[in-house]
């Protein structure tokens, strides 16, 4: 060592008065003794004494730091697992129970629990993840509108994060304008105007998060983040949502608040994906393909222990349930284990005909919690974890018949968009019916389940004057709770956009194909991934008018028919889809013959 300073002959005399380790000769400013810690361990290790509590705890170090180490090695495994499999899916086997239930949460202080620790605000939620946004006009932050950054449950819906975001804004938007934003008003980019994998948007805050973290250019997302953001810490993104004031006051003929006006250059067209600016660069041979949230879902299933339950609030966060901090009562179980038939539905290809039948051959474990996350007037929602994903239970009058209306509908927007391939019809393709599936409780001795509201001696009671009494859920995939109405249940407004001049023509051809027997109203829904794997709306809650009159809650009969159709005016779609105006009721006849008619394709 001395001979690497023969040129410094002041520091080769200061290392040369250094204590030196008798046993492996090594020289340090600091030693203590005769020997080094290295060699003292060695020493009373031979003779018998070695203090088993530093080696206990050296062990225990030495074991976490490996377990560490290993778990950053799978997890980046896992990315790359992530990004391989949405662009070559391999289905995965079902989850069991047992699957749900092996998650057993790590207690040792190693700085990815304290981090989980810190964010789930004191409590084991699941995984959380931190949120970060910034408003955005012109090109530039608007120091005048408010910031957002807060965690969320890992299931929390992007959509629902933007809908919370945009309370916020409108909070201080609406001091200086008598408007409020819409969603339409804002598009959501990375930090620094980067966009985002086309159809991440869809899918929840986690997986948005992961498929991110697995691209090949996942550094220009989550590197270099905005100082004011640079604290945070654990699993984060910092965004940028960037308001279109001119698509704001040329929609509500009004003028935007005085601090946005002076901000009128946008970095480029909203309406583009992918424009000069912001433009969604990746690494040479990365290649590049549309995202499939659908087939991502299919192939990798978000586990919740349930252990770790969490309740929303309005705004969509993930809280923590109440703890009791006084006498040491048992707590109320938060969700129960319930055991569900699964109803089989046949719907005939020719006609339409949906059929539900009950067997005992499909039966699945599932975990339902005890409270409504939502109410209506009529009906509570509650959220079941079923094969390893989230649904919403609801509980209704006449559940069977809105099951049947979400197939009968899918049946008829299927023949709608075979007619539309057929005439060449340029339509919205990105429409779906909700999948759904028609379950029931089987009651053993612990009787229904808490959600059903429903007694074990009121079961029996039920059962003695009815053999057929069950309790009976329709569920439906979890989705946002942003909602696009189109119609109400005696009104369907005429619609100037694409995707509501589909639903009007969706609408006149369902009671053109049902030989006008049937009309569909209330029609909504929410974005999502439709069944191509892309962004798209999944309709919901939907009744029917039909001729006579029985098809469940809402259904108007022939006056329901005779009230949608008379407001309806045939636009082109209807048109080059040849479906006829002589099939509109005949007090409508007269009002659409003043309009201009295209010829009808031959």
């Amino acid at each position: 060592m001395l001979e690497s300073y023969e040129h410094d002959h002041l520091e080769r005399e200061l290392r040369a008065k250094y204590p030196q380790c008798e046993d492996c000769g090594t020289a340090a400013r600091n030693l203590r003794g005769a020997r080094c810690g290295r060699c003292e361990k060695i020493y009373k290790r031979s003779i018998g004494e070695e203090d088993d509590t530093l080696v206990i705890a050296e062990r225990q170090r030495g074991l976490e730091f490996q377990a560490r180490m290993n778990a950053g090695k799978q997890r980046k495994k896992d990315q790359l697992t992530a990004a391989s499999a949405w662009r070559n899916p391999t289905p995965l086997a079902p989850m069991s129970w047992k699957d749900i239930n092996s998650g057993v949460p790590s207690h040792t202080m190693t700085t990815e629990n304290l981090v989980n620790l810190r964010q789930s605000r004191n409590g084991t939620l699941g995984r959380m993840l931190t949120v970060s946004i910034t408003a955005m006009i012109g090109g530039t932050s608007s120091g005048w509108l408010p910031c957002h950054s807060d965690y969320y449950h890992c299931d929390t819906k992007m959509e629902d994060i933007i809908e919370e975001y945009l309370q916020v804004l409108n909070a201080v938007w609406e001091d200086g304008s008598p408007c409020s934003l819409r969603r339409e008003d804002v598009d959501l980019r990375w930090h620094m105007n980067r966009n985002l994998i086309p159809g991440t948007m869809d899918g929840t805050v986690a997986q948005l998060f992961d498929i991110h973290h697995a691209d090949p250019s996942a550094d220009m997302f989550f590197r270099n983040v905005p100082e004011k953001w640079s604290h945070l810490r654990g699993e984060r993104m910092c965004f940028e949502l960037y308001i279109d004031v001119d698509q704001f006051e040329a929609r509500e003929l009004t003028s935007a608040p005085p601090q946005a006006r002076g901000k009128r250059e946008r970095p480029e067209d909203l309406s583009e994906a992918n424009g000069k600016m912001g433009e969604f660069k990746r690494l040479p041979n990365a290649g590049y393909e549309h995202f499939h949230l659908e087939t991502y879902l299919s192939t990798h299933r978000h586990t919740v222990d349930p252990s770790s339950r969490f309740e929303e609030v309005p705004n969509g966060r993930a809280l923590q349930k109440p703890q009791n901090h006084g006498s040491p009562a048992a707590p109320k179980p938060l969700a129960t284990e319930v055991s569900l038939y699964i109803a089989s539905v046949n719907v005939d290809i020719g006609t339409g005909q949906v059929e539900v039948s009950w067997g005992t051959e499909d039966i699945r474990e599932a975990l339902l919690d005890n409270t409504p996350f939502a109410k209506g007037k009529t009906k509570k929602v509650y959220r079941l974890l079923l094969d390893g994903k989230p649904y919403v239970a609801k509980r209704f009058f006449e559940l069977e018949n809105e099951f049947i209306r979400l197939h009968q509908g899918q049946w008829f927007l299927d023949q709608f968009y075979a007619r539309a391939d057929e005439t060449e019809t340029e339509v919205s393709n990105n429409f779906m019916f909700s999948r759904s599936l028609l379950v029931r409780e089987t009651i053993e001795g612990t009787g229904p389940s808490p959600a059903s509201g429903v007694s074990m001696q009121a079961f029996l009671d039920s059962m003695d004057r009815n053999p057929d009494t069950a309790i009976v859920w329709l569920l439906e995939p979890s989705r946002g709770s942003a909602i696009e109405r189109w119609s109400g249940t005696l009104q369907h407004p005429n619609h100037e956009n694409k995707p509501g001049q589909t639903i009007d023509a969706f609408m006149h051809f369902s009671y053109v194909y049902s030989r006008q027997t049937l009309v569909f109203a209330d029609i909504q829904g929410s974005k999502g991934v439709s069944r191509g794997g892309n962004s798209g709306w999944i309709l919901f809650d939907i009744m029917t008018h039909t001729s006579e009159g029985a098809s469940g809650v809402g259904d108007h009969g022939q006056d329901g028919i005779q009230a949608i159709l008379s407001d309806h005016i045939c636009n082109r779609m209807c048109r080059t889809l040849n479906i006829g105006e002589e099939n509109i009721v005949e007090g409508q006849k007269a009002r659409v013959k003043k309009r201009r008619v295209l010829p009808k394709r031959t």
